[in-house]
């Protein structure tokens, strides 16, 4: 009986150690995946349509300001880079369209009289790099610059009685901040982004009054180029800023977005005064390339 009742102890013993073991090592691995989890550079995208209005001049093609409506699209990618939990990262691509199809009757950009009308198309690239803090939770304020790249042409039509044709390209510094603040609920959440960016220094393609950038790329000893085509930029000759405010709607793995963006950008070369002036709207998705969960989490801008 003695021996039976030792033997019974020892296997309870043998249970009860073998169930703590169980245990330490089911906290050991969440502890080392929520490790992991938290030290993941999780890249994420970010999708939206973009419809606005605009403001158009272009002295070298008219001296009059065209307005209508423009469309396009956007895509965003971003995270934090992968020796830094402070230091992030962003690559955002914005195509922006104003069409004229003469067949459909369709135009957008338009002089005051609808006389005369223009088809442009642009292509914004920017990859910024910030500092970024959390002083408090669900409130993220980041700092830094971004590098931006803007590329596209205006046509004048149906029938221009002066220059057709002329070319926009831009590369610039900018210096860029912003802020972010929402509140998490039991299964959602809801946020507040503000973000602003300024060009203080550049290069930049621009023509004259009698010919435009094109004309000096492809000068010719028959036909040489007379004017100076890029221009160093900076506050003297170009200015403009950037402001996006956007409202996320967070759900689990994926956030919905509403955005207002205001782009301006002003530049004066060679006597010829240029400005375009968009106020879009953006809805759109983000989400993360690698899934996680996006609800009462401290992700930052990503």
């Amino acid at each position: 009986m003695y021996l039976r009742a030792i033997f019974k102890n020892k296997d309870t013993m043998i249970k009860q150690l073998s169930v703590i073991a169980v245990l330490s090592m089911m906290f050991a691995f969440n502890a080392y995946a929520g490790e992991n989890q938290q030290k993941e550079k999780v890249v994420t995208g970010k999708w939206s349509f973009v419809i606005g209005n605009a403001k158009v001049a272009n002295h070298y093609l008219s001296d009059q300001e065209y307005k209508g409506s423009v469309l396009g699209f956007s895509m965003d990618f971003g995270s934090f880079y992968k020796k830094s939990d402070k230091l992030s990262w962003d690559v955002d691509v914005t195509y922006i369209l104003a069409p004229y199809i003469d067949v459909l009757e369709i135009s957008t950009l338009a002089n005051p009289s609808k006389t005369s009308y223009y088809a442009l198309h642009s292509l914004r690239a920017d990859y910024g790099t910030y500092y970024n803090w959390n002083p408090v939770k669900n409130l993220n304020i980041k700092a830094g610059g971004k590098f931006d790249v803007l590329g596209g042409f205006t046509m004048a039509k149906p029938n221009h009685v002066n220059n057709l044709m002329d070319l926009d390209f831009q590369t610039q510094l900018k210096a860029a901040a912003g802020i972010r603040y929402g509140w998490n609920f039991k299964k959602w959440g809801i946020f507040l982004q503000a973000d602003v960016a300024i060009p203080f220094m550049g290069l930049a393609l621009g023509g004259d009054t009698y010919q435009n950038a094109f004309d000096g790329i492809g000068s010719s000893e028959l036909l040489p180029g007379t004017i100076q085509i890029c221009h160093f930029t900076s506050f003297h000759n170009l200015t403009g800023f950037n402001t996006e405010f956007e409202l996320d709607f967070v759900f689990g793995k994926t956030i919905l977005f509403l955005a207002s963006e205001y782009n301006n950008r002003w530049w004066h070369f060679n006597g010829i005064q240029n400005y375009r002036l968009y106020n879009m709207t953006k809805i759109g998705l983000m989400v993360d390339l690698v899934a996680r969960n996006r609800h009462n989490s401290n992700n930052r801008y990503f």
